[in-house]
């Protein structure tokens, strides 16, 4: 599968991150897929029915958000591009999907699951300072572009914000990640709701 492939160049985080074997960070969103799958059926539909927003709303937006990817990729080369590109992919990564899915998901398949490991990972810090730092622009480009600074309190502490730094290498492990988990959860929910599209 393309979505285990695209992984695999995170092999060695994932088996540190998640105390995964080699099999398993090779096929990370088979077993995903798998998992979700292995859900009963009452437990699937509260993963399209937790949202107000009906659960074909939101595949059409991670169907226009993947378009916009994939188009964003072939004019790169300017920089007003790479910077909407940047904004919208920690949008729908980070605060979009966190809400429409990585909490509920969370629930229906918590920590030993994988899935469950993965979405503890995806909604707790460093991930979820970011999130909010970047839903209420509180974080700006490093000088040299190799990453973001940003500024959020700790999850759970009221304490004044503290003031991160994500490099570009580990945002891409933390998009590619968000994006594995939602597509392959997708890919299940679209075989029993019939609302996945092209």
């Amino acid at each position: 599968m393309n979505l285990d492939l695209q992984m695999q160049k995170y092999e060695s985080r994932l088996l540190s991150d998640f105390a995964l074997d080699s099999i398993q960070a090779k096929t990370l969103s088979s077993i995903i897929i798998e998992e979700v799958r292995g859900l009963d059926e009452d437990k699937k539909d509260e993963i399209t029915n937790t949202s107000k927003i009906p659960f074909k709303d939101i595949n059409d937006e991670i169907i226009a958000f993947q378009n916009w990817m994939d188009y964003a990729k072939n004019i790169s080369n300017k920089p007003f591009v790479v910077r909407a590109q940047v904004i919208v992919q920690n949008y729908i990564c980070f605060v979009y999907l966190k809400d429409s899915l990585f909490k509920i998901l969370k629930e229906l398949l918590p920590n030993p699951k994988i899935v469950g490991r993965l979405c503890d990972f995806l909604t707790n810090d460093p991930i979820y300072a970011f999130r909010n730092a970047f839903a209420h622009a509180n974080w700006k480009y490093i000088d040299d572009f190799s990453g973001i600074e940003f500024w959020a309190r700790e999850q759970n502490k009221k304490d004044s914000m503290k003031h991160w730094i994500v490099k570009s290498e580990d945002l891409g492990y933390w998009q590619a990640l968000s994006r594995c988990v939602a597509y392959s959860t997708i890919i299940v929910v679209g075989e029993n709701t019939k609302v996945i599209h092209n």
